[in-house]
């Protein structure tokens, strides 16, 4: 097998959504592994092979000053007993026209929390399971002020999700006509956000 075929193959392993496979697994430093053990964590190094980037503030393509790597360790899903944790490692950097600084894009990476989008998206369908406990009269009489914060974290974090998947198909929509009509949306899911967290504010109250 090829290292190209192997690194699609772990990364399929993996299930990311790095389409370009930007993100690519690395020996961590005095190993010669990309993989290390600590305690019930899994740790895998990867490590960004990007060139040319854009600018998130004028837009301009280039390969702009770097300021360094920084890494972030981000919570995937588990394979078995072992939690899975990604070490990214991503660039900083300052734009050659706007003199702006910026860090890389992790597309992986869910809402700039500290977890990846497969793992929110299990946390997700696992959350979604418990709501019509969380809704029974047994739960509302037994711990009312538990099942109505357990119900509002999961909405608001279900919305957060939507949106943020939602956003991210938009930026990669080629079909402008099929963007406009999709735009509308977000604000309605941000007003839902918003309705959720006063209505349990209210009953919390």
């Amino acid at each position: 097998m090829s290292n190209s075929d192997f690194i699609k193959s772990v990364l399929e392993i993996l299930q990311l959504n790095d389409s370009f496979h930007r993100f690519i697994p690395v020996l961590f430093r005095n190993s010669d592994f990309f993989i290390k053990k600590v305690d019930d964590a899994m740790y895998i190094n990867l490590v960004s092979q990007l060139g040319l980037t854009a600018c998130p503030h004028c837009g301009s393509v280039s390969r702009h000053t770097s300021k360094g790597i920084r890494s972030i360790n981000l919570t995937h899903f588990s394979f078995g007993f072992f939690k899975v944790i990604l070490v990214v490692n991503y660039h900083r950097f300052i734009c050659n026209d706007c003199h702006h600084y910026f860090k890389e894009d992790i597309p992986f990476q869910f809402d700039n929390r500290k977890i990846t989008v497969p793992n929110a998206q299990s946390l997700l369908l696992s959350s979604l399971k418990i709501i019509p406990w969380l809704l029974s009269l047994e739960c509302m009489v037994s711990n009312p002020i538990l099942c109505i914060v357990s119900l509002r974290k999961i909405l608001l974090f279900s919305l957060d999700l939507i949106a943020f998947l939602l956003s991210s198909l938009l930026m990669n929509l080629k079909l402008p006509a099929i963007k406009v009509n999709m735009l509308f949306i977000l604000p309605i899911l941000l007003k839902a956000k918003l309705w959720i967290s006063l209505k349990t504010e209210k009953l919390l109250l």
